[in-house]
């Protein structure tokens, strides 16, 4: 039977993020509800931090949660090329391809903190910002589970993972594929007709205003896409649960060494 290792460690990184993400979604939702901000019935995910006082927290919240996402992207990356250390020259494409991994996932968050800084306003033409970075985000996060799903299976044909393991984020990935596209895709056709009428902004989308059906359907897969992706971090616990890491400081460039006031300070009060 393998003991799940729940002592403190880096397993809580990935944790931490999609707990703390949620977070922010449901305190966002729960203050632009009561302000009557946006229509209740499954808002987009972006309009719930649209409007003051709710946007100012959904940007201060959610660009850290970008920050924490860049860095588990990081560890994930630097935790696998010590794994394969010892392959890279039987296999480059593993190392390529855990490049590959970094990238997309930097350029997920990245998409993060653009739609932190740039709320989903229509009176504005920010919203065009608002979008991209959306489309970078889901999308850059799609393309990097897939690149973590392939390079499960390779750890998993070698032993160091399992094939439960692999199904899962492969499940997932494919999840998160299905609903972002359908995300975007029904969106715009909402969209379309939403703009025949000039009575609501998109935050306030009402069941009797055109496209509405439409746009509650993506935002249901927005919301699902959204939680398969933090479902999908929260299976590196167990992988980053077995790695530390050393900080070193060391000099520039070799040199006689000198001594420091500290030292000096030290000295002397021995000879005190």
């Amino acid at each position: 039977m393998i003991k799940l290792d729940l002592s403190p460690g880096f397993g809580y990184l990935p944790v931490f993020w999609a707990l703390f993400t949620s977070f922010t979604f449901l305190l966002c939702y729960t203050i632009a509800v009561s302000l009557n901000h946006i229509y209740p019935f499954v808002p987009a995910i972006s309009d719930t931090g649209a409007r003051i006082p709710e946007a100012n927290l959904f940007s201060e919240f959610f660009n850290f949660s970008a920050l924490l996402l860049a860095v588990s992207v990081f560890v994930r990356y630097l935790q696998f090329q010590m794994l394969t250390k010892g392959f890279e020259s039987s296999d480059l494409r593993l190392s390529r391809l855990n490049k590959f991994g970094l990238g997309f996932g930097l350029v997920s968050a990245f998409g993060g903190t653009i739609i932190a800084n740039f709320p989903s306003n229509e009176e504005d033409s920010m919203i065009y910002v608002h979008d991209t970075g959306a489309v970078l985000l889901f999308a850059g996060g799609a393309v990097y589970c897939w690149i973590q799903t392939c390079l499960t299976y390779k750890l998993s044909q070698i032993g160091i993972n399992t094939q439960f393991l692999f199904t899962i984020r492969f499940i997932l990935s494919c999840i998160i594929t299905v609903f972002g596209s359908l995300f975007f895709l029904a969106e715009i056709f909402a969209y379309e007709e939403f703009r025949q009428q000039s009575e609501h902004v998109v935050a306030n989308w009402q069941p009797s205003d055109p496209g509405y059906s439409v746009h509650v359907l993506s935002n249901i897969s927005e919301w699902i896409a959204a939680l398969c992706f933090g479902l999908f971090g929260m299976t590196f616990f167990e992988e980053f649960q077995k790695i530390s890491f050393h900080i070193e400081c060391t000099p520039k460039c070799e040199e006689p060494r000198q001594s420091s006031p500290l030292m000096d300070y030290t000295n002397m009060s021995e000879e005190e």
